[in-house]
């Protein structure tokens, strides 16, 4: 089942008699993004369309409508672990004209 959030919104935006005008500045859009939105020429991110339907006072809300996916996991097996790793080796040094050693 596909939603026709376009169909949706123009249909609640005659219903209440609010002009394109009104509803993109209710909503705090763009009335280009708006348009391109009711026309079918962009689309929109669903805050956008959070804000669009809080106007005619509806929200969005997830319902269950069938079983959850279920993947099966598959058991990876291990048969050598992996090597740790071994700290970094330093070189104590003593450049010429120093008096004391250097860790570098």
């Amino acid at each position: 089942m596909s939603s026709d959030w376009q169909k949706l919104v123009r249909d609640l935006q005659i219903e209440q008699g609010i002009s394109e005008r009104k509803l993109a500045v209710l909503a705090r859009l763009n009335r280009t993004t708006l348009r391109r939105f009711l026309t079918r020429k962009g689309s929109m991110e669903l805050e956008r369309i959070e804000r669009l339907l809080s106007v005619f006072g509806y929200e969005l809300d997830a319902v269950m409508v069938g079983e959850p996916y279920t993947a099966s996991v598959k058991s990876i097996a291990v048969s050598d672990p992996a090597p740790t790793p071994t700290p970094p080796k330093f070189k104590l040094i003593r450049p010429a004209g120093m008096s004391k050693w250097e860790r570098f």
